[in-house]
């Protein structure tokens, strides 16, 4: 069978048929042999059509979702001329035009009523509703208008949006919060059809990885660690050579899961129980602690498995001050069974909510960590003030919950005998996936203790 001959579709601006607004309607017109043409629906002012790529140029309100709506009905139009001709069928201009649906509900791609559409399928509760609508607002603030699209949210975009939250003082977990809800109804959109996965924002950019960089492997010295620990001992205790005693009114504090007491110390037992997440504190339970006599020395032996890997997790506390006031004194007050009061406990409580509390707890223990480390860095800068030894100060916003972790990890590292299989073990990782925790060694200091008791 002979090829037939291919009919020209294109979107043209009707300059004689102007309308109440002074703008001029987009018309579709299909050539071969004869001219058969069909309004769009869209119009425009003639400063904003773009003849030779047939788009509304961007400076036209709302030119993104037109444009979609314009390639939509053209899109449709070449199928059906591509199916006449793929079976083999003679057709004229209007058999493309006259059997084509021009379907304008692409305002479904519409981001605010994909939003209330992921509300009303997943009957979310009333933080996460607000949760979306504050993303929505974000989102319009930062367009410049209320009405855009799914398909206008590109990397670019997204990328953009992320950096304008930056400058504007959005905290890190706010914005990934946010893109968070746009990535879910994104995802929504595609299983629902109403748009492709072409655009995806999310393949190649995922804003978390560049934070891994930057907060998450930072690591406290281990003389910050043992500055934190004093300032917390003085926070809630006297002591009087061999004796001491709680202060007055530390008790009430260390109970309230909401103050600097509780939150200091939850860092700090964070970074002696291996490094555990706040999750692992939160879900420990009183028979998972058992005193131990290890070498002559009184211990407490801990084994639980952390939530992330599955893996088990051997914690050993040497008797202390700290792991007194830690472990020991909320051990005698736990009325649950659990160690640590993070959350009022009743029956149907579900681990999620512990998880979730957890991380409250986690969040607001990082501010009192932060404001005690403000306090710690003037003491350091008066003690490098009066002697020629420099302790470097502690970087307050790097400063993150995660922190005790990879303290704790490079404060191994650098104790003898360490080894990489015996880190993994301890922290409940495969040896092939503890290489995040291992940096390198730059400072000179670090260098000479490093190389100090090689053979040659």
């Amino acid at each position: 069978m002979a090829k037939l001959s291919s009919a020209s579709i294109r979107l043209v601006q009707k300059m004689n048929r102007q309308n109440r607004n002074g703008e001029y309607p987009i018309y579709i017109v299909v050539c071969f042999s004869g001219r058969c043409e069909k309004a769009t629906g869209v119009s425009c002012l003639p400063k904003y059509w773009d003849a030779k790529r047939e788009i509304i140029k961007g400076g036209c309100s709302n030119a993104p979702l037109l444009n979609k709506m314009l390639n939509d009905v053209k899109s449709r139009a070449i199928e059906r001329k591509n199916e006449f001709e793929f079976n083999g069928r003679r057709y004229t201009p209007q058999m493309i035009l006259e059997n084509t649906v021009i379907d304008l509900s692409v305002r479904d791609g519409d981001f605010w009523k994909l939003c209330n559409d992921v509300i009303n399928e997943r009957r979310l509760r009333d933080g996460t509703i607000r949760r979306y609508t504050y993303t929505y607002r974000k989102l319009c603030e930062f367009i410049g208008r209320k009405n855009f699209i799914i398909d206008e949210l590109n990397t670019g975009i997204i990328k953009d949006f992320a950096s304008w939250m930056e400058k504007t003082g959005i905290k890190v977990n706010t914005i990934k919060s946010l893109l968070s809800c746009v990535c879910s109804i994104w995802n929504y959109a595609i299983r629902k059809k109403i748009t492709t996965n072409d655009n995806y924002p999310f393949t190649e950019f995922k804003y978390c990885e560049k934070y891994k960089e930057c907060p998450r492997d930072y690591f406290l010295e281990e003389s910050h660690i043992i500055r934190l620990k004093e300032y917390f001992l003085n926070l809630v205790i006297e002591q009087s050579g061999d004796s001491w005693k709680y202060k007055e009114g530390a008790l009430d504090a260390l109970h309230k899961r909401y103050s600097k007491e509780f939150g200091i110390l939850w860092f700090l037992m964070s970074y002696k129980c291996n490094g555990s997440a706040p999750i692992e504190l939160a879900l420990l339970r009183c028979t998972d602690c058992k005193r131990v006599t290890i070498g002559g020395n009184d211990y407490w032996a801990i084994d639980i498995r952390r939530k992330k890997t599955g893996r088990d997790v051997h914690i050993r506390l040497k008797r202390d001050i700290l792991t007194i006031i830690g472990l020991e004194h909320f051990l005698g007050f736990s009325t649950n069974g659990y160690v640590y009061p993070i959350i009022n406990w009743s029956d149907g409580l579900t681990e999620r909510q512990i998880l979730e509390q957890s991380h409250k707890i986690a969040n607001k223990a990082i501010i009192k960590v932060r404001e005690a480390f403000k306090s710690i860095n003037e003491d350091i800068a008066k003690a490098n003030a009066e002697s020629d030894v420099v302790e470097p100060t502690v970087d307050v916003d790097r400063l993150v919950f995660y922190t005790c972790r990879h303290s704790f990890a490079q404060h191994y590292l650098c104790s003898p005998g360490s080894t990489v299989n015996g880190l993994a073990s301890l922290m409940a990782r495969s040896p092939n996936t503890i290489a995040t925790y291992i940096k390198q060694i730059t400072r000179d200091e670090d260098i000479v203790s490093s190389v100090g008791n090689m053979p040659i």
